[in-house]
Protein backbone atom coordinates (compact mmCIF):
# COMPACT_ATOMS: atom_id res chain seq x y z
CA UNK A 1 0.00 0.00 0.00
CA UNK A 2 1.52 3.34 -1.01
CA UNK A 3 2.05 5.56 2.01
CA UNK A 4 3.64 8.95 2.56
CA UNK A 5 4.37 10.69 5.84
CA UNK A 6 5.52 14.28 6.16
CA UNK A 7 6.13 16.45 9.19
CA UNK A 8 5.99 20.21 8.96
CA UNK A 9 6.89 22.85 11.53
CA UNK A 10 4.74 25.97 11.33
CA UNK A 11 4.14 29.17 13.24
CA UNK A 12 0.39 28.42 13.16
CA UNK A 13 -1.25 27.49 16.43
CA UNK A 14 -2.23 23.80 16.52
CA UNK A 15 -5.97 24.51 16.38
CA UNK A 16 -5.47 26.99 13.53
CA UNK A 17 -3.54 24.44 11.46
CA UNK A 18 -6.00 21.62 12.18
CA UNK A 19 -9.06 23.76 11.44
CA UNK A 20 -7.51 24.87 8.14
CA UNK A 21 -6.68 21.31 7.08
CA UNK A 22 -10.05 19.88 8.17
CA UNK A 23 -11.71 21.94 5.42
CA UNK A 24 -10.53 19.75 2.54
CA UNK A 25 -12.12 22.13 0.02
CA UNK A 26 -8.95 24.19 0.58
CA UNK A 27 -6.68 21.42 -0.75
CA UNK A 28 -6.07 23.17 -4.12
CA UNK A 29 -4.43 26.02 -2.16
CA UNK A 30 -1.55 23.74 -1.17
CA UNK A 31 -1.70 20.48 -3.16
CA UNK A 32 -0.76 20.90 -6.83
CA UNK A 33 -2.30 17.51 -7.70
CA UNK A 34 -5.78 18.75 -6.71
CA UNK A 35 -7.31 20.48 -9.72
CA UNK A 36 -10.57 21.39 -7.94
CA UNK A 37 -12.36 20.83 -4.66
CA UNK A 38 -15.72 21.66 -3.20
CA UNK A 39 -17.63 21.03 -0.02
CA UNK A 40 -20.69 18.82 -0.41
CA UNK A 41 -22.54 19.97 2.71
CA UNK A 42 -23.16 23.15 4.70
CA UNK A 43 -22.51 24.42 8.19
CA UNK A 44 -19.38 24.12 10.27
CA UNK A 45 -16.79 21.55 9.23
CA UNK A 46 -17.42 18.55 11.47
CA UNK A 47 -17.37 14.78 11.58
CA UNK A 48 -19.37 13.64 8.54
CA UNK A 49 -18.47 16.67 6.39
CA UNK A 50 -17.85 15.61 2.79
CA UNK A 51 -15.63 17.05 0.07
CA UNK A 52 -15.29 16.27 -3.62
CA UNK A 53 -11.74 16.60 -4.97
CA UNK A 54 -10.64 16.28 -8.58
CA UNK A 55 -7.14 14.83 -8.46
CA UNK A 56 -4.78 14.86 -11.43
CA UNK A 57 -1.99 12.31 -11.66
CA UNK A 58 -0.17 10.57 -14.49
CA UNK A 59 -2.16 12.47 -17.10
CA UNK A 60 -5.55 11.46 -15.67
CA UNK A 61 -8.10 13.18 -13.49
CA UNK A 62 -10.00 11.27 -10.85
CA UNK A 63 -12.91 12.53 -8.75
CA UNK A 64 -12.67 11.46 -5.12
CA UNK A 65 -15.22 12.08 -2.38
CA UNK A 66 -13.67 12.40 1.08
CA UNK A 67 -15.49 12.24 4.37
CA UNK A 68 -14.17 13.61 7.63
CA UNK A 69 -14.47 10.46 9.76
CA UNK A 70 -12.50 11.45 12.87
CA UNK A 71 -12.31 14.78 14.64
CA UNK A 72 -10.34 14.97 17.86
CA UNK A 73 -8.60 17.96 19.43
CA UNK A 74 -5.28 16.98 17.84
CA UNK A 75 -6.23 14.63 14.97
CA UNK A 76 -8.49 14.45 11.95
CA UNK A 77 -8.95 11.58 9.52
CA UNK A 78 -10.38 11.91 6.02
CA UNK A 79 -11.40 8.82 4.07
CA UNK A 80 -12.26 8.31 0.39
CA UNK A 81 -13.35 5.01 -1.10
CA UNK A 82 -14.37 4.23 -4.67
CA UNK A 83 -14.60 1.03 -6.70
CA UNK A 84 -10.89 1.17 -7.51
CA UNK A 85 -9.23 3.23 -4.80
CA UNK A 86 -9.17 3.90 -1.08
CA UNK A 87 -7.40 6.92 0.37
CA UNK A 88 -6.95 7.66 4.07
CA UNK A 89 -5.40 10.93 5.24
CA UNK A 90 -4.54 11.24 8.94
CA UNK A 91 -3.45 14.66 10.16
CA UNK A 92 -2.10 15.16 13.67
CA UNK A 93 -0.89 18.38 15.24
CA UNK A 94 1.22 18.94 18.34
CA UNK A 95 2.20 22.21 19.96
CA UNK A 96 5.77 23.47 19.69
CA UNK A 97 7.44 26.48 21.26
CA UNK A 98 6.74 28.55 18.12
CA UNK A 99 3.49 27.05 16.80
CA UNK A 100 2.75 23.50 15.73
CA UNK A 101 4.22 20.37 14.25
CA UNK A 102 1.88 18.93 11.62
CA UNK A 103 2.19 15.23 10.80
CA UNK A 104 0.38 14.30 7.60
CA UNK A 105 0.09 10.60 6.78
CA UNK A 106 -1.55 9.64 3.50
CA UNK A 107 -2.26 6.05 2.52
CA UNK A 108 -3.50 4.99 -0.88
CA UNK A 109 -4.65 1.53 -1.82
CA UNK A 110 -5.82 0.10 -5.10
CA UNK A 111 -8.88 -2.10 -4.75
CA UNK A 112 -10.00 -5.07 -6.83
CA UNK A 113 -8.02 -5.40 -10.03
CA UNK A 114 -6.37 -2.05 -9.31
CA UNK A 115 -4.30 -3.74 -6.57
CA UNK A 116 -1.84 -4.95 -9.19
CA UNK A 117 -0.92 -1.31 -9.84
CA UNK A 118 0.04 -0.64 -6.19
CA UNK A 119 3.84 -0.74 -6.84
CA UNK A 120 3.58 1.79 -9.69
CA UNK A 121 1.04 3.79 -7.73
CA UNK A 122 3.53 4.01 -4.85
CA UNK A 123 6.16 5.72 -7.02
CA UNK A 124 3.72 8.29 -8.44
CA UNK A 125 2.10 8.81 -5.03
CA UNK A 126 5.38 9.62 -3.27
CA UNK A 127 6.26 12.23 -5.89
CA UNK A 128 2.83 13.85 -5.55
CA UNK A 129 3.08 13.74 -1.75
CA UNK A 130 6.46 15.51 -1.79
CA UNK A 131 5.01 18.33 -3.90
CA UNK A 132 1.95 18.56 -1.63
CA UNK A 133 4.19 18.72 1.45
CA UNK A 134 6.09 21.69 0.03
CA UNK A 135 2.82 23.39 -0.87
CA UNK A 136 1.40 22.75 2.59
CA UNK A 137 4.53 24.08 4.31
CA UNK A 138 4.34 27.25 2.22
CA UNK A 139 0.61 27.76 2.78
CA UNK A 140 0.79 27.27 6.56
CA UNK A 141 3.71 29.70 6.69
CA UNK A 142 1.64 32.24 4.70
CA UNK A 143 -1.23 31.87 7.18
CA UNK A 144 1.13 32.25 10.12
CA UNK A 145 2.80 35.32 8.57
CA UNK A 146 -0.53 36.95 7.74
CA UNK A 147 -1.70 36.45 11.34
CA UNK A 148 1.58 37.94 12.62
CA UNK A 149 1.22 40.96 10.34
CA UNK A 150 -2.36 41.65 11.44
Amino acid sequence: MPRAIVEIETGCAPTEALDYLADFSRAPEWDPSVAAARRLDDGPVRRGSRFELTVKAAGRTTPLVYELVTTEPDTIVLLSRSRRLESRDTITVAPTTVGARVRYEAELRGLGWSRVANPVLAIVFRKLAARAAEGLRGRLNEISSARGAA
